[in-house]
């Protein structure tokens, strides 16, 4: 029997156990592949596989998921502008995207909603004022967006004559029409001088870049109504330059309802008036040779009969300058002075109970005659020589 020894050699390998720790991110609108798995929601995950030796390897996974952020804008675009848009240049209204990247490094989306808004356009015309209305109208139409405020400025011209400028008033009213106040004075002689002028309108939308929409506008002031005054049923006279505002005036042309009425070219009117109709007047200035017009007057019946009769009159009170004689019929006895329209004294007499001759000169106008009676009370009489 052998009993010689048996000798075994072991040459042993060990493998390691592998462990991986990893620590990873999404986006939330992305996935995780996890060895094979999908993964969309943040958290702690292990696997494990068996490596080519056969010893388990272990996985740990620590995921985290960022946000993708957003934010949505809404604003205007005025028509003919260029909104500025990330990369876009917009010239339209509508939907627009932008993508960037957050601090995170996910996706951010900016969402615009682009107005587009339409330019306010509009026409306006400032309207012939009188010197003693209140105010300038200004009637307007527009399309496109209602504007908010309008303003009205003046040249230098305008601003000497007591103008001022309106600025950012609001549009309360749906009367679409404007005011501008005309400037007045204690003394009402002192007015804006009867005159071509110039204003620029400004109107504004309240949110356009070119919200103020600029109109330049030419309008006249007349002279005021009351420069002109009605006497008894037939006359309509002007004032002269003491009273009218210092103006005096070489030609004049009288109106009716808009028609010039032929003949009627002196410094008052004398015809039978039509009681509600319009009646003015185109005056020429001395200083300027300008012409303008005043503004209306509009004649209301004088009833005589409710007038006491005066003590002394002329009769007739229209007469010829081929024939420039009447009479004066008097219950007592005075003086006369015969005036021109102007005030200024043509000549002077006296007159007795009864009747006294009495004589104009031969050229036609309007004249004044002053009683004076013995007691010291005073008439005085128009007589229109033609």
């Amino acid at each position: 029997m052998d009993t010689s020894d048996s000798v075994y050699q072991l040459n042993l390998t060990v493998h390691p156990h592998y462990f991986f720790l990893i620590e990873d991110s999404i986006c939330n609108n992305e996935v995780y592949n996890f060895n094979g798995r999908t993964i969309v929601e943040p958290g702690f995950y292990t696997d494990s596989m068996l490596s080519i030796h056969g010893c388990d390897s272990v996985y740990h996974l620590y995921l985290k998921v960022n946000p993708v952020t957003e934010e949505i804008y809404y604003d205007t675009l005025c028509n003919g502008d260029t909104y500025y848009f990330g990369k876009y240049q917009l010239v339209e209204g509508g939907y627009y995207i932008d993508t960037t990247i957050n601090e995170y490094g996910c996706y951010h989306f900016n969402h615009l909603y682009l107005t587009l808004i339409d330019p306010t356009k509009f026409d306006a015309t400032i309207l012939d004022a009188c010197a003693d209305d209140d105010f300038l109208l200004i009637p307007y139409t527009y399309s496109g967006r209602k504007p908010l405020a309008y303003s009205v400025k003046f040249d230098d011209f305008g601003h000497k004559q007591g103008f001022i400028d309106v600025e950012y008033e609001p549009i309360i009213d749906e009367d679409s029409i404007l005011t501008v106040p005309i400037p007045h004075h204690e003394d009402r002689r002192i007015y804006p001088r009867p005159e071509y002028y110039d204003a620029t309108i400004f109107l504004h939308n309240g949110i356009c870049s070119d919200s103020l929409i600029i109109k330049e506008e030419e309008f006249m002031i007349k002279y005021p109504s009351w420069i002109t005054e009605q006497h008894w049923n037939d006359v309509i006279s002007l004032l002269n330059e003491r009273y009218n505002g210092g103006y005096v005036f070489s030609h004049y042309q009288w109106y009716h309802n808009g028609v010039p009425i032929v003949g009627e070219d002196s410094s008052y009117i004398y015809q039978p008036l039509v009681m509600g109709d319009e009646y003015y007047a185109a005056l020429t200035r001395v200083d300027d040779g300008k012409t303008f017009y005043t503004c209306p007057i509009y004649p209301s019946p004088v009833i005589d009969w409710n007038i006491p009769r005066p003590y002394a009159e002329v009769i007739p009170t229209v007469i010829s300058v081929n024939n420039p004689s009447s009479q004066i019929v008097s219950l007592v006895s005075g003086t006369y002075t015969i005036y021109s329209y102007q005030g200024i004294q043509i000549s002077k007499g006296v007159f007795n109970e009864g009747k006294t001759p009495i004589l104009f000169p031969n050229i036609s106008g309007m004249y004044f005659v002053c009683f004076i009676s013995e007691e010291n009370k005073e008439v005085v009489q128009k007589v229109i020589v033609y």
